[in-house]
């Protein structure tokens, strides 16, 4: 009885980390949705591209910082869950201190790249000292986003990602409400998006350090606690993900720079409006398959490695249905959406890159699961190299296209679509080595997701004829609930059925 009752509150917390994760996930792009007209409207979609890019930047950054960063939460929760509080104490204060080190180490080159920012990227003269001191805001983000790692685990440890997510929540309200107030006191300016995007990272540092007083309270920052034996430990592990931080830079870190350096701003910014659509649906797919990484710890310490496959299958299809269901409606109603949020910018030419980048995650949605399986085995070497292979050949097709060819835009984006699909192959397989089970272990759920998402667009495909152009919002809410209750029926047959895969 005590083992059901600790299985549904199991199921609970899952349900809840999902529910939660979801929601955030939501509500940063409603938030967004309501400040990209404005950005493209009143400033020009070629300083939207700036925005994204500036992002991009960050994640050069974080090719050093993530070696220390990636197995934080790992170490600090299995230290934790095994009774060693001080261990676990030692790594949460190292990784803090090792942050702060490492922030102050990138201020003085971060401030000179971005003093002559001109001299790197392609920047139209009336938005050069904008662009400059949004990229200075986004850095100052990023500082913030590094502090708040070790505070990340506290909430993963207890099973209560929700709470994590609704904090998360109010922090993407708090940055859209920060950018609407400045854009409409002040004159139009992009920089107001990195500001708001700082003030929500200093929200969430200050709120989670709370969560951490109220889960864990023997985690705290204590400088005899900091551990250069610590910190070695940690980047060792994490290395490999460094390296293989520097191939996902390589597909998709990339493109916007080459974009802005080999076509133009406003090509920057219509794929940008692109790929952040395209990020919805992974970043959805990434939160639910995060819902449920606090039970996979817990399994694989516990070493009860057929309760862990059997939870990893079901993740799969539970992102694998969320990808699939994302992009069908996307194919009903997406150019109608484009139309009414961003009626005077090139509808069809973006519709079709939107569709594209989307395509580029029907490998990953599923198959996203398995890469914390890695994590947890601490074996990246593998994985490492195909990254960085995949993104050297993205990088090496992109540029030969884009010199070679008149495609234009699409090079940028069929390249990581085309690429992508090695993922079918090479995670589930070196998954299935990883935990010693029979390599083709996650393929029956794998080839469910392609049958059920063949199904979804078909269905969509039809809908999509079917029913009339959405003209106003009203319109297109009826219609996105239409194709999300055909295409979701379709792919929840297929996808997840009542019996086990």
């Amino acid at each position: 009885m005590r083992r059901e009752d600790r299985s549904g509150g199991d199921e609970r917390a899952i349900f809840m980390n999902m529910v939660w994760s979801i929601a955030a996930v939501l509500i940063n792009y409603l938030m967004n949705f309501f400040i990209t007209p404005y950005i493209t409207g009143n400033i020009g979609v070629e300083a939207y591209g700036f925005v994204s890019l500036a992002m991009t930047f960050t994640s050069y950054i974080d090719i050093i910082a993530i070696g220390l960063n990636t197995y934080a939460s790992r170490f600090i929760s299995v230290a934790y869950h095994r009774g060693e509080k001080k261990r676990a104490n030692e790594f949460f204060s190292s990784v803090t201190a090792g942050n702060l080190v490492l922030s102050v180490a990138l201020l003085i080159p971060g401030t000179a790249l971005i003093a002559r920012l001109q001299d790197f990227i392609r920047i139209p003269e009336q938005l050069r000292t904008d662009v400059k001191i949004l990229f200075a805001a986004i850095l100052v983000n990023y500082f913030l986003t590094l502090l708040r790692t070790a505070y990340n685990s506290s909430a993963f440890i207890a099973n209560r990602l929700d709470i994590a997510e609704r904090i998360r929540s109010g922090g993407y309200i708090l940055q859209a409400l920060a950018a609407l107030l400045l854009c409409t006191l002040l004159a139009p300016r992009v920089w107001y998006v990195g500001i708001a995007y700082a003030a929500a990272s200093l929200y969430l540092l200050v709120r989670y350090r709370g969560v951490t007083r109220k889960f864990t309270p023997e985690l705290r920052f204590r400088r005899e606690a900091c551990s250069l034996g610590a910190v070695r430990e940690l980047v060792t592990a994490g290395i490999w993900n460094s390296l293989n931080n520097m191939g996902d830079v390589l597909n998709s870190g990339l493109d916007l720079l080459i974009t802005d350096l080999l076509l133009n701003a406003t090509v920057l910014g219509e794929i940008s409006i692109a790929k952040n659509i395209g990020m919805i649906c992974y970043s959805l797919v990434k939160r639910v398959s995060e819902s449920f990484q606090p039970k996979q710890l817990l399994l694989y310490a516990a070493g009860r490695r057929s309760e862990q496959i059997a939870l990893y299958k079901k993740t799969m299809r539970f992102t694998g249905a969320f990808s699939s269901l994302i992009i069908a409606v996307f194919l009903v109603c997406g150019r109608d959406f484009l139309s009414l949020w961003i009626p005077e910018q090139n509808i069809p030419f973006i519709y079709t890159l939107c569709i594209i980048v989307l395509l580029s995650d029907v490998s990953v949605g599923v198959v996203n699961p398995l890469y914390y399986v890695f994590t947890l085995t601490k074996k990246l070497r593998v994985p490492c190299f195909i990254t960085l292979g995949m993104g050297a050949a993205n990088v090496a097709a992109m540029y030969l296209l884009l010199r070679r060819t008149q495609m234009g835009a699409y090079a940028v984006v069929l390249t990581t679509l085309a690429l992508n699909g090695v993922h079918f192959i090479d995670t589930p397989l070196y998954a299935a080595h990883c935990m010693g089970v029979k390599l083709t272990t996650f393929y029956p759920v794998i080839l469910r997701h392609i049958a059920a998402f063949l199904a979804g667009a078909g269905a969509a495909l039809l809908l999509a004829r079917a029913l009339p152009a959405a003209l106003t919002w009203t319109a297109l809410i009826v219609k996105a609930g239409a194709g999300a209750l055909v295409t979701g029926a379709v792919i929840g047959v297929l996808m997840l059925p009542w019996r086990k895969s």
